[in-house]
């Protein structure tokens, strides 16, 4: 009799152990998204690219305006970020890299031409910008073809 306890309880222990515990390890749930993609002018940060014409970069540094960024959240946001994609012979230095932009205003983001070479006598260059604030960040990456600002150099 013990001897058919043992194996009533063997075979139980057996059967619990393939058939789990009745927990669940995984779920899945299906959810709609939207995402509204506005123009430029049109977002919560602006970016309103400059022109730059740098004269004789050998003897001094051109400093102009390369992007304009403007504010259009609810509250200040802080610059955090600028980067530049450009030529190899195009030495440009972002002067304007942070600070504070309040609610509905703009800050020019300057920047030095330090050198140029031959080959980047007159391009594109692409501009991001980085700003976060109170529970909102954003990044508009500039590559050449969207967010740009025209360089033209000069010996």
């Amino acid at each position: 009799m013990l001897r058919r306890i043992a194996v009533v309880l063997f075979a139980l222990a057996v059967v619990v152990t393939v058939s789990g515990t009745g927990a669940y390890s995984a779920t899945s749930a299906d959810r709609g998204l939207t995402v509204d993609v506005v123009d430029d002018d049109e977002a919560y940060v602006g970016h309103d690219p400059g022109e730059i014409y740098a004269v004789n970069t050998t003897n001094q540094t051109t400093t102009e305006t390369l992007v304009t960024v403007t504010n259009r959240f609810s509250s200040p946001v802080e610059l955090t970020d600028v980067e530049v994609h450009s030529h190899p012979g195009l030495m440009i230095e972002v002067l304007d890299e942070s600070g504070q932009i309040e609610s509905g205003e703009s800050m020019d983001i300057n920047a030095a031409v330090l050198h140029c070479d031959e080959e980047a006598m007159s391009m594109d260059v692409g501009v991001s910008v980085t700003v976060d604030g109170d529970d909102v960040a954003a990044t508009l990456d500039g590559d050449t073809e969207t967010r740009t600002a025209n360089v033209s150099c000069s010996p």
